[in-house]
């Protein structure tokens, strides 16, 4: 089934490329272009491909991106603004914007689209005659359930059952993030649940729910053998006998899209054998009769060997604490030493002070770039004026967040090795203080005397 999108763009756009891309997975996010054409004088655009079932769609213009719904044989009215003021302080950065849609009658009630915006209203509108409640946390779980079975009556006779399940786990969401105890979220929204692959907004809520899964049960008593499993015997199936006592995961196609999440997270996380994780995962995509499992798997192996060694190193334009611009490409001719951290992970403050001793050492032929993915540009800048006896590149991702993506940071800290000629050499790299120098000396020597 076709469905289409005839759109306007705002004229800062003119002459410009459109894309429309799906989402592969939403464990990978990997995209799919799936349309493209080029804006006309007059700002107009026309983007069609087939779908089969309601889904999220990427609109992107250079890296201005906006998402919406599409459903089959369905045409869209949809405009495409001009960045707002904010963009120009992040231009080098993937920015979000907010897509608009005419519709044939002024207040559509029963479109995707609609019914979304209309809902955030409500939401939004609640949050605010509700911020003090929020906060003090007093009575305010009574008050959302109160909205959303108010919700749940004026939205319930859409006939549009993807909305009905889109709301359910934006709810879902809001109950999470809101730290609601995780036995009734679970009870509410996964135990005896269908596992929706496809569903956009049921996976972001299964993500978040389920973040860094597997390194959080190594860390816990009843967990401690998993560290064993992935390390030693890098066993797939004792890795799920080990998990599937877990009341949430009763599922079994939830246990193994879980499991398969989590590994990937590990990849990158220094405690694990990257080779054994890898291997982990291609058992369960083997294993598996899903098929949604197989083609996840098979986009996480394409982002594990797309950061192989030789590859490109992934570029990136960063704000340091002054707001100076400072970009990967400024080191061509030096080693870079790549260090993804955070203000509040305890081991990536360990670690920095094992850079700090590698930079006394090396600090004349090795760049080090230490790039804080802290949520909020203050932390990052409190935290280098307090550390400033670290004498090298800090940068902050939120200048353009897509870095993250880039280096498939799922642990802290991941560390990269760079060669003079921007390929990684070691992908991921030691972090300092687990033998990076050891790695180091194949490639960087030292006089004798400042070995020692």
């Amino acid at each position: 089934p076709i469905f289409v999108i005839r759109g306007y763009a705002d004229k800062v756009h003119t002459g410009k490329i459109i894309r429309a891309y799906t989402f592969d997975d939403f464990i990978t996010y990997t995209r799919i272009n799936q349309a493209i054409d080029t804006i006309d004088a007059k700002g107009f655009f026309e983007l069609s491909f087939s779908i089969d079932y309601p889904t999220k769609v990427m609109l992107s213009i250079g890296n201005l991106t906006g998402n919406m719904y599409a459903l089959p044989y369905y045409y869209y009215a949809v405009t495409f603004p001009a960045p707002d003021s904010l963009y120009d302080l992040n231009p080098n950065a993937e920015y979000a914007v907010e897509l608009g849609f005419i519709f044939k009658e002024k207040n559509d009630t029963t479109e995707m689209n609609s019914l979304i915006i209309n809902f955030n209203r409500d939401y939004r509108q609640f949050f605010v005659e509700n911020a003090q409640e929020i906060v003090a946390k007093k009575g305010f779980y009574h008050k959302l359930d109160s909205f959303q079975a108010a919700s749940l009556k004026k939205y319930g006779k859409t006939g549009e059952p993807f909305f009905k399940t889109w709301m359910e786990y934006t709810f879902a969401e809001i109950n999470d993030e809101l730290l609601r105890n995780r036995n009734v979220i679970a009870n509410s929204y996964i135990i005896n649940k269908p596992v929706l692959h496809d569903h956009a907004e049921y996976m972001q809520f299964i993500n978040a729910f389920f973040n860094q899964y597997l390194l959080l049960k190594s860390g816990a008593k009843r967990g401690a053998s998993i560290p064993d499993i992935i390390n030693e015997s890098a066993s797939y199936t004792a890795l799920r006998q080990a998990i599937s006592s877990d009341p949430y995961l009763k599922n079994d196609t939830l246990l193994d899209l879980i499991l398969i999440k989590g590994l990937y997270e590990l990849y990158f996380s220094p405690e694990f054998k990257r080779e054994n994780i890898k291997q982990m995962i291609e058992d369960a995509g083997r294993l598996s009769s899903i098929a949604a499992h197989k083609k996840i798997v098979s986009n996480i192996i394409k982002q594990i060997y797309r950061l192989n060694p030789g590859t490109n190193a992934p570029e990136f334009s960063l704000k340091n604490k002054k707001g100076d611009i400072v970009s990967l490409k400024d080191f061509r001719g030096k080693y870079v030493y790549l260090d993804f951290m955070a203000s509040w992970c305890l081991p990536c403050l360990k670690e920095l002070k094992e850079i700090s001793e590698l930079k006394k050492k090396y600090g004349d032929k090795v760049i080090f770039i230490s790039i804080s993915v802290d949520e909020n540009e203050n932390d990052f800048k409190k935290f280098v004026e307090k550390n400033s006896k670290y004498d090298w590149y800090f940068l902050w991702y939120g200048s353009d967040k897509s870095v993250k993506e880039k280096y498939n940071v799922k642990a802290l800290p991941t560390c990269f090795f760079i060669d003079e000629e921007g390929l990684l050499i070691l992908s991921p790299a030691p972090s300092a203080g687990m033998g990076f120098e050891g790695k180091l000396q194949n490639y960087v020597k030292l006089p004798k005397q400042k070995r020692h």
